[in-house]
């Protein structure tokens, strides 16, 4: 039976959801980064035919496809943040916020899983930390919207 407080207006709760955006994206690059350092470490020390598997050239590419997604990630969210900086907050900064979550939502669960993979059966086992990782991000895909909702957000900021 209790009324609503309104804590601000729409520029408020715009700006809230941009900060929240980007913070999401963010722990969500940092459980990849994690991830992605850790399996680094794992090949190189991990033996097969003779060989650590990360001197496998299909796994190398494997690698390198993450280690730009990873890039890509980072310079989005950082160009994001740079745009929340000021006071007030302009439709390009919730566009880049919007941008930053819909790329980071749409492929950092995949990302963790690719590791997941290259992981092999250490990867699938319960007490290493890759499952937290993997369910980390993907509750971070879905708690302001989903990429989707992102990129119509995104759209809607730039006039598309």
């Amino acid at each position: 039976g209790t009324e609503g407080v309104p804590v601000g207006g729409v520029e408020r709760a715009d700006r809230l959801l941009a900060v929240g955006r980007v913070l999401l994206s963010a722990d969500s690059l940092g459980a990849l980064a994690t991830t992605f350092e850790r399996l680094v470490a794992y090949l190189k020390e991990r033996i097969a035919f003779g060989a650590p598997i990360a001197s496998f050239q299909a796994v190398q590419h494997r690698l390198v496809d993450l280690l730009v997604l990873e890039t890509k990630a980072r310079a989005v969210i950082m160009k994001a943040a740079r745009s929340l900086v000021s006071q007030e907050v302009s439709g390009e900064a919730i566009a880049l916020s919007a941008a930053a979550h819909a790329f980071v939502t749409a492929n950092a669960a995949s990302a963790v899983d690719e590791c997941m993979q290259l992981s092999g059966g250490i990867g699938f086992t319960w007490e290493y930390p890759l499952h937290h990782e993997l369910r980390r991000v993907f509750t971070n895909g879905h708690l302001l919207g989903t990429a989707r909702s992102s990129r119509s957000a995104y759209a809607q900021k730039v006039g598309w």
